[in-house]
């Protein structure tokens, strides 16, 4: 009766149990129903620590899954953004005839002039054709 008093003194004494103290059910194990319910207390109470580890397990796998997953991602674009880039500069080189590094009004023209160089364009800046 000391043990399991008041609600808290209850909780407590379970809570003792739990964590090996059985001396607190000596009075309630002589009887066949204290002996069910304890066993009732100590499979629920197992069931209920093991569900709460498997769900921190669970949400720390899918966070790492998902970081890993972002990181992944964000790798892809990078390489993307250096491809095009790379691209977009070996197709203006080959634009600028006159190898000076800057396109003049005359080979920009005839950039969009030429199909196949305006074409080639659009698509290394990954620019929607119209």
């Amino acid at each position: 009766r000391q043990s399991f008093g008041s609600v808290p003194t209850a909780l407590f004494s379970l809570f003792e149990v739990m964590n090996g103290n059985i001396s607190i059910i000596d009075s309630i194990s002589n009887s066949i129903s204290g002996q069910l319910a304890f066993a009732v207390f100590m499979v629920l109470s197992n069931w209920t620590v093991l569900a709460t580890l498997t769900s921190v397990v669970s949400e720390n796998m899918m966070t790492s899954s998902q970081r890993a997953s972002q990181e992944e991602e964000e790798k892809i674009k990078e390489a993307r953004l250096k491809m095009r880039s790379q691209r977009l500069r070996d197709v203006f080189q080959k634009i600028d005839t006159d190898g000076d590094g800057i396109l003049t009004e005359k080979e920009w023209h005839a950039v969009w002039a030429s199909p196949t160089m305006r074409d080639e364009v659009t698509d290394a800046a990954d620019i929607p054709q119209s």
